[in-house]
Order: structure tokens, then C-alpha cells, then sequence
């Protein structure tokens, strides 16, 4: 199974979004905190209410259809609105002293998913390149020719010091490390076997 398609974690934080989200939203409907008594008076209370209802309706989409498609804007739309609500979740702790206990489960909640969601096993799993899928500046400076990769070895001398020996090799090699060509080698071809080599420049 590809890495795109085995992501667990990715569905838990959306099923837990999507239940906070419930369990946030439904006082309102069933009266608890009076909300729907001013959502249809024009205030500035009722605009900012329903503004943060569109915002969880989106989000509930985001995690569920933009999470299943794999979309980049899903993620990001994830990772901003739990930004704004964890805002709001430390205003309600430091400042309205609202549900304290509460907000602060919300707020680590939404910390642990933003930290999910940051990670590059997530990232790629929205197609997004990381660091982790470019090659290093090493690899980058290796040399093949055609399926050959040139490989180096550092070998003791008997009188003291060392001596670098190059070698091309199709397979892996455990007796050298990959390596660039060196500026005062050109390479040559065994007519023999077809194998390149390093020569000395003329």
C-alpha cells in the first residue's frame, strides 16, 4: 500500500474535528446558550456567529471531501482554522475565564493537529514536496555514466598516508562511497567489457 493511502492519522484528526465541531455547535441549536434567539437579530454578535458557523461548515468539507481528494487547500484551510481557534480557545481561558478546563482541551487538541499536519509524512501525503524528496547537495554531485555510478575507496598504505582509488558499478556498492569526477580525470571506455574508468587527463 503507497504512503498516500496509509495514512491513519489523517482520518482520526478529521473525526475529531468534525465531533468538536458537534459538540461546539450544538448548544445552539438545542437552546443551551440562547444563541439562536439573537443569530436572526442584525448585530454585530450575530455576524461574527455566523461568519464562525460558514467557517465550520468549511471545515467540516475540508477534512472530509478535501482530505479524501488530497487537496493542498484542504490542508491549509486545516491548519488556519484551528490557528483561529486556538486564538479564540486562550481567549476564552486568560481572558473571559469561559469554560476553562474545556478550552484548554480544544486548544491541545488542536496543537497535537497542527502538528500532524505539519509533518512531511502529511505533507506528502497532500502532494506537498518536502525537504526530505530533494536529493542533498552529495547525491546531487554524483557522477553516472549511463547506468554506472562512479565510486571511491580510500586505501592505507603500507609506507603511510592514503590513496583514493575510482571505480564505476552498476549495483550498490558497500566497498566505496558514491562520489563526483574529478576534474583531472576524463573517462575511458575497456573495449574489452565496455566498462568506463577514470584516466588522467592528458
Amino acid at each position: 500500500m503507497s504512503e498516500k493511502k496509509n495514512l491513519i492519522g489523517i482520518w482520526v484528526i478529521a473525526a475529531v474535528l468534525v465531533l468538536l465541531e458537534l459538540y461546539y455547535w450544538y448548544p445552539a441549536y438545542t437552546g443551551a446558550y440562547n444563541y439562536m434567539n439573537s443569530l436572526f437579530v442584525l448585530s454585530g454578535w450575530s455576524i461574527w456567529t455566523w461568519v464562525h458557523i460558514l467557517l465550520a461548515v468549511v471545515l467540516v468539507f475540508s477534512v472530509t471531501y478535501g482530505f479524501y481528494k488530497q487537496r493542498k487547500w484542504a490542508r491549509w484551510y486545516t491548519i488556519i482554522y484551528l490557528g483561529y481557534s486556538g486564538f479564540w480557545a486562550i481567549i476564552s481561558m486568560f481572558v473571559w475565564h469561559w469554560q476553562v478546563m474545556e478550552h484548554y482541551i480544544y486548544f491541545v487538541i488542536y496543537v497535537i493537529a497542527v502538528m500532524y499536519l505539519s509533518a512531511s509524512r502529511t505533507q506528502r501525503y497532500f502532494g506537498v514536496e518536502t525537504q526530505d524528496d530533494f536529493p542533498s547537495y552529495a547525491e546531487c554531485n554524483v557522477y553516472r555514466y549511463g547506468d554506472y555510478t562512479l565510486y571511491k575507496s580510500e586505501t592505507e598504505l603500507k609506507k603511510g598516508g592514503t590513496r583514493t582509488f575510482y571505480y564505476f558499478c552498476k549495483e550498490p556498492s558497500d566497498k566505496g562511497s558514491p562520489c563526483s569526477k574529478p576534474d583531472e580525470y576524463d573517462v575511458g571506455i575497456n573495449k574489452k567489457t565496455g566498462m568506463p574508468y577514470l584516466k588522467k587527463k592528458k
